[in-house]
């Protein structure tokens, strides 16, 4: 598998098998609802051997900026 995460109004990510097919749908990744379509950025992604991912980003404009990560596992939603 293999993932990737762009920025759109919001940060997204979605899962790839190893035909380069989706395996899981694109998600919404950050919690933090804009209308600014360069709020969020400079996301970045990393899996394990297990699955498991992490994607990181930078929020630009919410009333707390910084860079955020959230934690994704394989076999828990």
């Amino acid at each position: 598998q293999w993932l990737v995460a762009w920025r759109s109004l919001g940060i997204y990510a979605s899962l790839y098998d190893e035909q380069n097919q989706i395996s899981v749908a694109p998600f919404k990744v950050n919690t933090t609802e804009t209308k600014i379509i360069n709020a969020t950025g400079n996301s970045a992604v990393s899996m394990n051997e297990k699955g498991d991912f992490v994607v990181t980003w930078e929020e630009r404009y919410s009333k707390q900026p910084g860079v955020y990560a959230r934690l994704f596992f394989k076999n828990r939603p």
